[in-house]
């Protein structure tokens, strides 16, 4: 039985691309190969397991709605695996309309070809910075409909190489949401997403819906929180989640307070009503199941009076909620200085300032990131910018490209073009 068989780009095809392959007819028993943008491995091609998302653009967490995460049970579908085609070096879009041999209307050339403003043109240097990011949704390559697509685990890599070349000492928040499914291709994507993120030194990783559907045991075999020196892993923090009815036990931490040169920054996460009723119905959310998610309000107090006692300069919460709840966490507890919240459009707002808090959003599917500048004699102390990981002021890093490179060998290596549920799209078209 032959295998799809797609080089790098392919395995992360954005969303908004199915709408374009459907509305021109390029969804086929054959669909066209997509290339990533330094072009195809030479040698022969990867024979792959992919699955579609990014192939239909949903809201943060696209399983079904009230999917209960303290079951095992599993969905089974027929498997239609499909064979690849050759790579080709021309952008996604010129594939699709190559295609069709139409021509598309041609984006203006001041448009396509101005590169951005130098970011961070008017800081001095901070006596810390933190990069905030989340809701990649599976999205470890640039996402976009044009080509200026952003993001990419590469491009941000290059990004905290770029502020530590300044000689700026730099950590790494992540909101969480970091997939779309829970399947196995998703668990394997999702051990590369750390193994990225610890290279890039984050120290703290909140867990929405897509993290707590992998399932508490796996999460706790994967949680790694002190890595290679006593406090300088990757830590998983929630104030409000609890595995096995036990919040002693370290996985997740209810909060953590990491010192970069000499700053000391308490950070915790919440995951809202919102996201955690159609994560763990209300009926189900009950003392003895692997998952149990706590009121965020009592257990956001109860984190911040611990974090206090450590004396921190700054305090940041991840806010796994909608914008609104995100808005009255930081009212009912005015102690953060930084609130990232999700469930805002994908395309980041500016920041707004609630009393002492700044409320960040960086967006979805990984094309932003903000960064934070701490200035401790400053007024006001913080400093933030979002920052495009573009093509322009960003390049792939040769230690993430090897990471993506890693993925593909390990989904050929399980087989998972024939072993893995297949999921339907509107085309008629299935994927892994």
């Amino acid at each position: 039985m032959n295998r799809l068989s797609v080089p790098l780009k392919g395995l992360f095809l954005p969303s908004c691309f199915a709408a374009v392959f459907a509305l021109i007819g390029c969804f086929s028993s054959t669909p066209p190969s997509i290339s990533s943008e330094s072009g195809p491995a030479t040698g022969a091609k990867p024979s792959l397991a992919i699955d579609k998302d990014n192939h239909k653009d949903t809201d943060q967490n696209s399983e079904p709605e009230n999917s209960n995460a303290n079951s095992d049970s599993r969905p089974t579908e027929a498997v239609t695996p499909r064979a690849g085609t050759t790579p080709t070096d021309e952008p996604v879009r010129q594939v699709a309309l190559a295609a069709n041999e139409k021509s598309p209307k041609k984006e203006p050339a001041e448009y396509v070809d101005r590169a951005p403003q130098p970011m961070l043109q008017k800081w001095t240097k901070p006596a810390m910075a933190i990069v905030l990011s989340g809701d990649i949704r599976g999205y470890l390559e640039p996402c976009g409909c044009s080509s200026r697509q952003s993001g990419g685990f590469a491009r941000r890599a290059d990004l905290f190489e770029q502020l530590r070349a300044k000689g700026w000492a730099v950590t790494g928040f992540d909101l969480g949401g970091s997939l779309k499914r829970s399947r196995e291709h998703d668990q394997i994507k999702f051990t590369k997403i750390l193994t990225g993120l610890r290279q890039m030194k984050y120290t703290a990783l909140g867990l929405g819906p897509a993290e707590l559907r992998l399932g508490a045991e796996r999460l706790m075999s994967w949680h790694e929180p002190d890595g290679d020196t006593p406090g300088k892993g990757l830590a998983f923090v929630s104030a409000n989640i609890v595995f096995f009815d036990n919040p002693e036990q370290g996985t997740p931490l209810p909060y953590r307070v990491v010192e970069i040169n000499g700053v000391k920054i308490g950070v915790t996460s919440v995951l809202g009503d919102y996201y955690r009723d159609q994560f763990i119905p209300k009926d189900n959310n009950q003392p003895g199941q692997p998952i149990t998610v706590k009121p965020p309000i009592p257990a956001l107090q109860a984190a911040v009076a611990k974090i206090k006692a450590e004396k921190p300069d700054l305090m940041v919460l991840l806010s796994y909620g909608k914008v609104e709840e995100s808005r009255e966490f930081a009212k009912q507890v005015p102690d953060f200085d930084v609130v990232l919240t999700a469930g805002g459009p994908e395309e980041p707002d500016r920041t707004e300032q609630l009393g002492k808090s700044m409320l960040v959003q960086v967006g979805g599917k990984g094309k932003h990131v903000a960064v934070l500048g701490y200035y401790p004699e400053a007024t006001p102390k913080i400093k933030s910018e979002m920052i495009d990981l573009d093509k322009f002021r960003f390049k792939n890093n040769p230690d993430m490209v090897q990471l993506m490179q890693d993925f593909q060998d390990e989904l050929k290596d399980a087989d998972l073009a024939v072993s893995e549920k297949s999921v339907s799209h509107a085309s008629g078209a299935n994927y892994l």
